[in-house]
């Protein structure tokens, strides 16, 4: 920890070459994007080529001595994770807060032990990627979840089907099961029930915009949402922020 300790305390100097001073302005975009997240922020680890699940860490600050420089990042959860990620190994950054996403590809350069805790100090990022989460995105859930969806209406009563995409405002909704009658443009959803893995399900209601046939039995059904009951709306809203993520991360 001491080692660590000397790289947050000990300022990089007055820049006297083409590499310092590309360096310095590294540092300084990097302060930029991750300044507003507050201290010690929460961030995602992707590590590449291991089969490790996302991993979460804390960014604990920058190094910047003119010896050694980078990101220091806290000891990985779950824990067992910090025997896979070893030095020399490529890592994708995640920060991610009120619809902001910041990312950016770096290499464990060293690793340092506090009593039993790894330390982990990075390569600085070559290219930062700041996204915001758009006022109409819309997320392709069905790429990264399977999210079931029930259907009550005046016509219509407990018709199954699967989150294809979702919006603040609206969702498509995946069809497979036989209808006696299809839905209507402008028929009102009376009770819509979305079933997010891991959260309590969102209650709404809902207006068709649109239905449509796909291949075989697979209909389309395009609602927009009217109101929420209790907190859905925040859930839906933190499961476009799990998109988005997940979509970074295809990126890369």
């Amino acid at each position: 920890m001491r080692f660590f300790k000397r790289l947050l305390l000990k300022r990089t100097p007055k820049p006297s070459s083409h590499s310092t001073r590309k360096r310095t302005r590294q540092i300084k975009a990097l302060k930029r994007a991750i300044q507003q997240f507050g201290a010690r922020p929460a961030v995602s680890v992707k590590a590449s080529n291991t089969g490790l699940p996302i991993l979460s860490s804390h960014l604990l600050g920058l190094a910047e001595t003119e010896e050694r420089y980078g990101i220091i990042l806290d000891a990985l959860r779950p824990e067992t994770a910090n025997d896979a990620i070893d030095v020399n190994s490529p890592v994708l950054l995640i920060l991610q807060k009120k619809g902001i996403t910041v990312s950016f590809s770096v290499t464990i350069i060293e690793k340092q032990l506090k009593g039993d805790t790894p330390l982990y100090l990075t390569s600085l990022p070559s290219k930062i990627e700041t996204e915001q989460l758009r006022k109409n995105y819309r997320a392709p859930v069905s790429k990264f979840r399977n999210i079931p969806v029930i259907i009550n209406s005046a016509e219509h009563c407990n018709v199954k089907g699967r989150l294809e995409n979702i919006s603040q405002k609206g969702a498509g909704i995946l069809i497979s099961s036989s209808l006696r009658e299809p839905f209507y443009p402008n028929e009102i959803i009376t009770r819509l029930k979305i079933s997010l893995p891991g959260e309590q399900a969102v209650q709404c209601q809902a207006v068709v915009k649109q239905f449509r046939k796909l291949i075989g039995t697979k209909k389309l059904l395009g609602i927009r949402f009217s109101s929420f009951s209790g907190d859905g709306e925040s859930a839906i809203h933190k499961l476009l922020m799990d998109c988005q993520r997940h979509e970074c991360e295809a990126k890369h």
